[in-house]
């Protein structure tokens, strides 16, 4: 699949935006701060990327973005649950085997860590269950992870850490990211469309169980009542118009047990 790169600027106008904001505590030890569906992507400074994504992802929409700042340390194997909130899976097994969804990862900061992972279906769901009914980092996670560390280093996929350059991968699936340099990365959702759906119901579910998922409420005002396929969705309604750079972003804190630390 070509490779989808950021510019330096659309990298600098990521930075300038998250600059602005107030530290949030969101799993301390991993991430510094975590900015859910600032917009960015949809801003008129980032329509090459949006083109670019769209032709080598074709069958998925370009759901939200999300920006993550880590002080450089190791993000543990994980599936993502959290950024998952506002939608319908009914099938959570099904949405890993048949790739429902995808994340585009840029690092925009040199010499960070390197996105590692391992896309067996099986072993990501077993880590999904965990998470999902224990929390991340919790006992049950962490016996897990004795397992998948030694699993990752022998089968895992490193991915190339060149800052403004995207790794393409399925955040329900297993990844990591290794130890670096403090770093800031962006990421870009994109969800498979006629496959998986919103609706208030599940926008309230997502917030309910996680923080994070406040991003998600205006979500409240652009889907209809009842179900909507994801390709329907308003998602450039979602944030402020990013395309000025010093927009305030939506700060993510951790709420329960369940929130993961992201990609």
């Amino acid at each position: 699949m070509p490779c989808v790169t950021l510019s330096p600027d659309q990298a600098a106008m990521v930075l300038r935006a998250l600059a602005t904001t107030t530290t949030a505590q969101a799993h301390q030890s991993v991430w510094s701060r975590r900015s859910y569906a600032p917009g960015h992507i949809f801003a008129p400074e980032f329509a090459t990327v949006r083109a670019a994504l769209e032709a080598t992802n074709p069958g998925y929409t370009i759901a939200f973005d999300v920006v993550f700042e880590s002080r450089g340390g190791e993000t543990p194997w994980h599936c993502d649950y959290e950024s998952l909130g506002p939608f319908v899976v009914r099938n959570r097994w099904r949405a890993i085997s048949d790739a429902h969804f995808r994340t585009v990862h840029f690092n925009l900061t040199p010499d960070g860590g390197q996105l590692v992972t391992l896309g067996w279906p099986v072993l990501s769901y077993v880590c999904y269950v965990v998470i999902a009914h224990w929390g991340i980092f919790s006992l049950f996670h962490t016996a897990l992870l004795c397992f998948l560390r030694p699993v990752g280093r022998l089968w895992g996929t490193s991915h190339a850490n060149t800052p403004h350059t995207g790794n393409v991968f399925d955040n329900t699936r297993l990844h990591m990211v290794t130890h670096g340099a403090p770093r800031t990365s962006y990421a870009v959702r994109l969800v498979r469309d006629h496959c998986v759906r919103v609706s208030p119901a599940s926008v309230v579910r997502g917030i309910r169980r996680s923080a994070a998922c406040t991003a998600f409420i205006n979500l409240l005002a652009v889907v209809g009542e009842g179900e909507t396929d994801v390709s329907a969705v308003d998602w450039a309604g979602l944030a402020p118009p990013a395309s000025t750079p010093c927009t305030p972003l939506l700060l993510c804190p951790p709420t329960g047990k369940h929130a993961p630390p992201g990609a």
